[in-house]
């Protein structure tokens, strides 16, 4: 099974909706994963109601979510981390320095994995996830870049919401696509 965790910094809108979209995704592909999202610094108890109607309008129902702080123990666990940003990937290294090799912004892996291409049948995601890693430097998570950050819509307009909940949903998609593809693959010996 494998075990994805999504990060953003309220677990408010961003990482829910990540892994709300990955359950989705891995449902439909029918794989075997257990997905969860922490913030970095949770503070509010709810997603806001304009957020519940954005990541309706992509088949995702957060209404029973409540954030929770990311722990040592979600890093620890988890095969891949996704962070909505270059910052989230940087506090997470911080606390955990073991899990760089396997935290990524979620449009990095969707990035590197399109270049890696499609995780071999039976591969295990942690592993895999190591090998899509191999070249990157710390300097890579420098700075703010539209490249690789997706935009907190929190206190923003509906339409704001909305333009994030579509991105999200292309993004896992196509994320979905490189760590489930369809059919068995041969796994290079």
């Amino acid at each position: 099974m494998d075990h994805l965790l999504a990060v953003c910094t309220g677990n408010l809108c961003r990482s829910p909706l990540v892994a709300g979209l990955l359950c989705r995704e891995a449902d439909r592909r029918g794989a075997e994963a257990s997905v969860y999202s922490a913030g970095t610094a949770v503070g509010i108890p709810t997603s806001p109601p304009v957020y519940l109607a954005a990541a309706a309008d992509v088949g995702v129902d957060l209404s029973g979510h409540r954030p929770l702080p990311v722990t040592a123990g979600h890093l620890a666990s988890a095969d891949l981390v996704l962070g909505a940003t270059r910052a989230h990937v940087r506090e997470l290294v911080v606390l955990d320095g073991d899990v760089w090799p396997r935290t990524f912004t979620v449009k990095e892996f969707v990035r590197r994995g399109r270049e890696h291409g499609p995780r071999p049948y039976r591969r295990d995601l942690r592993s895999w996830a190591g090998t899509v890693s191999i070249g990157r430097t710390i300097r890579d998570l420098l700075g703010e870049s539209d490249e690789d950050d997706i935009a907190d819509p929190f206190g923003g307009s509906d339409a704001g919401y909305r333009r994030t909940a579509a991105e999200l949903d292309t993004l896992v998609t196509e994320l979905a696509a490189v760590l489930w593809p369809p059919g068995p693959r041969r796994v290079p010996g």
